[in-house]
């Protein structure tokens, strides 16, 4: 530093000499100054470790829009994503309505997606559902517009795997593609971590059967991975082999929008990733903010079973003849959930029809099953027409409490009367 400041004390006659004499004056005049400041005030701040990690990656998630289309949503998201900046974009499939083998209808329905996307100003990676991906003709036409419909790529050493799960126009995953991701799996063990996007959620099984994922699953074996995918328009978050496993709701596509608990809200997933730490992951509602296990291992049977209404089963009534004074239905109550279902309601709204009992509430524990049954009566102290009545509903709510939280939701089933063919009236006995 001495011999420094004794070079800027020469005097010199090359002009090159003296520029770079002078600039380094200016240099330790704004240093000083600096420290300067520094010493004299405290600036309100926590830190200066900026969040600024190169080794980060941060990209977003849009669901399913369609089928059942909501004009405008997928729109909105689009936009929102612009201001949101990610690095990227992925998606879950089922981008248009498809399933037809009319080119200029396909051509039409992808020139409009393509649009909401072509103005975003990061990559946006396209993944088939079975409405992009619905016969083997439209397999083709996907392959002649956007190219490959399953493949890979790696970004900052972490894995990205798109699944078809449309292989072939059909409704599973196919023997070369088992064998491309096996590969690409094994070919990569020091990746930091794995994400796994496909449209149907085949890793939840039907009878032990996963459409050929299961064959990929296994070469795992250990390695981080978080699997994102879609189809049922209904969230969830499933903890499997000790790894995240998401079914995303929509972003414009068919919802009842009964919200977040019930896993019905249109959103964009915001994932980061740091290090080999795993993601941090958030639901973006489009107008705020959803936690990523709204709907989760201990929710979900609950959501499942109220969002179905299969709790509640009328089987259909065997008329015996013309004229009843009563009719002597059966309701069953079905509980598949690990808590206690309770079932409320009254049967006031059936102006016409007398019911014992007239209120019903009950409790049915869980994993179980409760029968009960209602005598229905003319609310006019005469016989009923079973010849020409109408079938009945019965509407009752299902609730459950979890937490602080208590889920309800009602249901409704028609009592069917079942006259048999027989013209004249005459019943078709069923044992």
């Amino acid at each position: 530093m001495n011999n420094y400041l004794r070079f800027l004390k020469k005097d010199s006659c090359d002009p090159l000499q003296e520029v770079f004499r002078r600039m380094g004056m200016v240099l330790i005049f704004l240093i000083f100054t600096h420290l300067f400041t520094l010493a004299q005030e405290q600036l309100p701040v926590t830190h200066f470790r900026f969040n600024d990690d190169t080794g980060k990656i941060q990209f977003a998630i849009v669901s399913d829009l369609w089928g059942g289309y909501r004009a405008g949503v997928f729109e909105d998201a689009a936009r929102k994503l612009e201001l949101l900046q990610p690095q990227f974009v992925m998606s879950v499939g089922d981008l248009i309505e498809g399933k037809t083998y009319d080119s200029t209808l396909v051509d039409q329905e992808w020139d409009h997606f393509d649009a909401m996307v072509d103005d975003l100003s990061m990559p946006f990676f396209y993944v088939p559902g079975n409405h992009d991906i619905s016969n083997p003709w439209m397999e083709k036409e996907w392959k002649k517009r956007l190219g490959r419909t399953y493949y890979y790529f790696i970004r900052k050493n972490v894995l990205f795997l798109i699944i078809d799960t449309q292989d072939g126009g059909d409704y599973h995953i196919g023997t070369e593609q088992i064998a491309y991701f096996r590969k690409v799996i094994k070919d990569h063990p020091d990746v930091r971590w794995t994400f796994i996007f496909m449209h149907r959620p085949v890793w939840q099984g039907e009878d032990g059967h996963e459409e050929g994922y299961e064959k990929i699953e296994e070469v795992f074996n250990g390695s981080h991975y978080t699997l994102f995918s879609g189809h049922q328009h209904r969230y969830a978050k499933i903890v499997k082999n000790g790894y995240d496993h998401y079914v995303l709701a929509t972003t414009g596509g068919g919802s009842r929008l009964r919200g977040e608990k019930y896993g019905e809200f249109d959103h964009i997933m915001w994932v980061t990733q740091k290090d080999k730490a795993p993601p941090e992951i958030i639901n973006i509602k489009l107008d705020g903010l959803v936690m990523n296990d709204v709907v989760n291992n201990n929710t979900f049977s609950i959501t499942n079973t109220l969002t179905r209404g299969n709790w509640l089963v009328v089987p259909e009534y065997v008329v015996q003849k013309k004229r009843a004074d009563t009719i002597r239905a059966l309701i069953v109550f079905n509980n598949p959930a690990k808590y206690p279902l309770t079932v409320t309601g009254d049967f006031s709204y059936m102006n016409d029809y007398s019911v014992e009992p007239r209120k019903m509430d009950l409790v049915v524990p869980p994993f179980a099953e409760k029968r009960q049954w209602i005598i229905i009566r003319s609310a006019h102290d005469k016989q009923m027409d079973l010849s020409s009545m109408t079938d009945l509903n019965i509407e009752l709510t299902g609730s459950y409490k979890y937490d602080t939280m208590v889920y309800k939701l009602p249901a409704s089933k028609k009592l069917i009367l079942d006259r048999g063919q027989n013209i004249e009236g005459k019943p078709r006995i069923k044992k």
